[in-house]
């Protein structure tokens, strides 16, 4: 799916930096430039899934090295397609976040592998309820927001929104915590239209962050968010942390194609390193898609692992509600495909969990239906 923004006039003063972020997110304003429109990504058959990691940390913050030793540790040993470094925003300077994408650029390798630069926003504050809000990853900007102007999550919406244009984000570990403190998820994923259009990816999933009823609590709430599992590396561990992979269908690995596919939310979730799902509906359009129809919609599912042995055990059909329509259990060793047709009576969301013999699970993004 595309999310194309409509860009008002007030967008120029963004660009500059001349942002009022003192606005209520949700009311129009010099912070709410940019509307979002949906639409189908109709199926491309070049399309191919890659494997990688978008949390990671390095000694720019609080984990090892630094981002060139993490791209090719993720490069060299874990194998990995793509890693994107994303240090504590509160530790990262623009002069820091231009070095990391310096780095990021001498470390690719076209056609082999992708290192991606971003910051992680972590030290946001409820004041009000004495709270820490949960993080927030942001990709494909060349430049930081300003850390005090976004210590709340208003401020952060506001200079997220006020980022060059292609500037998207990620929740974070929904499952987080930091006693004695509680954690506010986001203002309880409170939906908002605007902010909608920068926010396209979802760490869930199951593994060090089971992320599976936060991931569902943000569609529930409104949220085109897709889902991805990744390992937030503390230490010199980048992509071996674990076999949590967040995977994206691309139209080849470079750097312009895997941030389109992040973009139009084309990704997976998997805790198993090679295998694959993908939804897609009315055999063109990918996951990630909202098409507006009226009537039946043809969906199908198909996940794939190559290695010898594993076999997938179980096929979940979620939809609106938060609970699956279907559960079917199968011993379909290596390659699994399941046929459904949905007619829902409003608007709402289709996503497919699927299930291996040795618990690992896959998530796909999800297909919605407007009506």
């Amino acid at each position: 799916m595309k999310k194309t923004v409509l860009v008002a006039a007030t967008a120029v003063l963004a660009a500059a930096g001349v942002v009022s972020c003192k606005d209520p997110i949700g009311v129009p304003g010099p912070c709410q430039h940019r509307k979002v429109v949906f639409q189908g990504a109709a199926y491309a058959g070049n399309f191919r899934a890659y494997f990688g990691n978008l949390h990671a940390h390095t000694g720019y913050s609080d984990g090892a090295a630094d981002p060139r030793s993490a791209f090719a540790y993720a490069r060299d040993v874990a194998g990995l397609d793509f890693l994107a470094v994303t240090d504590h925003h509160e530790f990262v300077s623009d002069e820091a976040l231009a070095d990391t994408i310096r780095q990021a650029l001498a470390e690719s390798r076209p056609g082999r592998f992708v290192a991606l630069a971003g910051f992680e926003w972590s030290h946001g504050f409820d004041r009000a309820n004495g709270r820490l809000y949960n993080h927030i990853n942001v990709f494909g900007t060349p430049r930081t927001m300003p850390k005090l102007e976004a210590s709340d999550l208003a401020g952060f919406y506001c200079h997220l929104l006020a980022l060059p244009d292609g500037a998207f984000g990620q929740f974070n570990h929904p499952s987080y915590r930091k006693p004695p403190l509680e954690t506010n998820h986001w203002d309880d994923y409170k939906y908002d239209a605007y902010v909608d259009a920068r926010m396209t990816l979802f760490e869930a999933g199951k593994g060090d962050y089971a992320a599976e009823k936060g991931y569902i609590k943000a569609l529930e709430a409104g949220w085109h968010v897709s889902p991805v599992s990744n390992q937030d590396n503390h230490h010199a561990d980048w992509g071996t942390a674990n076999s949590s992979r967040a995977g994206v269908w691309a139209e080849g690995l470079s750097l312009v194609a895997v941030l389109k596919a992040l973009r139009e939310m084309r990704t997976f979730s998997t805790t198993d390193g090679n295998a694959t799902i993908r939804l897609m509906a009315e055999g063109r359009y990918w996951m990630g898609s909202v098409l507006k129809r009226a009537g039946a919609v043809p969906l199908r599912v198909e996940a794939f692992d190559p290695d010898p042995g594993e076999a997938f055990v179980k096929v979940e059909l979620f939809a609106k509600g938060g609970k699956p329509i279907e559960v079917l259990t199968v011993r379909s060793p290596g390659r699994l495909t399941r046929d459904w047709t949905v007619n829902p009576t409003g608007s709402g969301y289709y996503f497919a969990r699927i299930t291996q013999a040795d618990g690992d699970e896959l998530l796909s993004a999800p297909i919605w239906i407007e009506r």
